[in-house]
């Protein structure tokens, strides 16, 4: 068995599971991943940061330009549904500021990014 499938027989699923994240080489979940990654990146229980995402994916800004269209109130919103209080509001702007660039500069696909 690799270590890999060790950690996840051991662990469960992963944080994107959980998130009801389907990666695959597609912008949605690309985009879905960052959001989750940024969520986790804050000093925060890992279950409040996917719950976060859940909501934040509900609300709309599951894709790059459904974040966009999202008002920073409506992130902030649903960040709270998620009991993502503490860091709220810096991390409705930071999630629409990189929407909007990814909206406008890439069209809202991650994958072009890079290349």
């Amino acid at each position: 068995m690799s270590d890999v499938a060790t950690v996840l027989k051991t662990a469960g699923q992963t944080y994107a599971e959980q998130a009801g994240i389907k990666l695959r080489d597609q912008p949605r979940p690309l985009w879905q991943l960052l959001v989750l990654a940024n969520l986790l990146s804050a000093r925060i229980n890992s279950d409040v940061a996917v719950a976060a995402a859940r909501e934040l994916f509900a609300a709309g800004g599951d894709t790059p330009k459904g974040m966009a269209r999202l008002t920073w109130q409506g992130r902030v919103d649903a960040l709270g549904r998620g009991h993502y209080v503490r860091y709220d509001e810096s991390t409705s702007s930071r999630l629409g500021e990189c929407a909007e660039l990814l909206v406008g500069e890439y069209g809202g696909d991650m994958r072009k990014v890079a290349g």
